[in-house]
Formats: structure tokens, C-alpha cells, sequence
């Protein structure tokens, strides 16, 4: 096959090359390189849509060959552990999964550091008040029971 050169050349009877002639030979060489490029572009956006479309999508279908169910969670977050592999059988109630909520274990920390200083108030308030009876029962025992009164006799004067 003839270059583009040699076809202006034998077209334009093989004068001597003006720069008028290069300049067309050029202009011919880059446009049949661009209408080339061009026409391989659509030659290969053309295959990738066939195969995305027969081949992609095939192969998607039959992997879903079978009844499919969508499992939601009870919270947000994200699954750190999966039991069995995708596309495997699972009873009712069977464990699929774990998930692990940052932003909930972060507030359940919250909680638990908020019961953690209540327990402590609470034990501080028992121990002054176990304190406070050890105390009160050394005393009753220190006066020999002078001070305890008769059962039944509460509230009752002497006649």
C-alpha cells in the first residue's frame, strides 16, 4: 500500500515538492492518523459495552440463582466478623455476623463511667452511715442499756 505522501504525489503528477505539497501531505498524514485513532476509540468503547453487557452481566445472574434476602441490623455500625462465606446457606435465628458501633461503644463507656462514680458515691454514703451505727451501738453498749426501753412501751408515760 502507498504512503499518503506517495498518493499526493502520483495524484499531483511528481512535480517538485513545494511547501504548499508538504503541507498538504502533512494535513493528509494527520488526518488519516486521527480518523484511525478515532475509529479504534469507537472500535473499543464498542467492545467494552458488549462484553460489560453479555459477559458482566451473565456472570452476575448466575451467581443469583436463588431467593434473595436483605438482613438488617438493629443498630448502624460496621461488620467486623462474618460467619460463612457469601452465597452460603443459613437457618432462622443462626448467627451471620458481628457488629461493632464505635459511636455506641463510645456512649455505653459514658454509661458505665457514669455508673461507676454513682456506685462509688453510694459506697462512700454506706460505709459513713455503717460508721455512724458502730458508733451509735458502742454507745448503747457503753451505758450498760439505761437507755433501752421496755417493748410496746413507746410513746406511753410513766403513771
Amino acid at each position: 500500500m502507498a504512503s499518503p505522501a506517495g498518493v499526493v504525489r502520483e495524484v499531483l503528477g511528481g512535480a517538485a515538492e513545494s511547501p504548499a505539497r508538504n503541507r498538504l501531505v502533512r494535513r493528509l498524514s494527520w488526518a488519516r492518523l486521527a480518523k484511525l485513532g478515532l475509529g479504534a476509540a469507537l472500535l473499543g468503547a464498542a467492545g467494552l459495552t458488549t462484553y460489560q453487557h453479555v459477559v458482566v452481566r451473565s456472570s452476575r445472574e448466575a451467581v443469583i440463582n436463588a431467593r434473595v434476602i436483605s438482613i438488617r441490623a438493629p443498630m448502624d455500625g460496621i461488620v467486623k466478623v462474618a460467619s460463612g462465606a457469601p452465597g452460603a446457606m443459613v437457618q432462622a435465628g443462626m448467627t451471620v455476623g458481628q457488629i461493632e458501633d464505635p459511636t455506641a461503644d463510645d456512649a455505653r463507656v459514658f454509661q458505665l463511667e457514669t455508673e461507676a462514680k454513682a456506685a462509688e458515691r453510694e459506697q462512700s454514703m454506706l460505709s459513713r452511715r455503717l460508721t455512724d451505727l458502730q458508733r451509735a451501738k458502742d454507745e448503747a453498749n457503753g451505758t450498760g442499756g439505761s437507755l433501752s426501753a421496755r417493748p410496746g412501751s413507746a410513746g406511753r408515760t410513766a403513771d
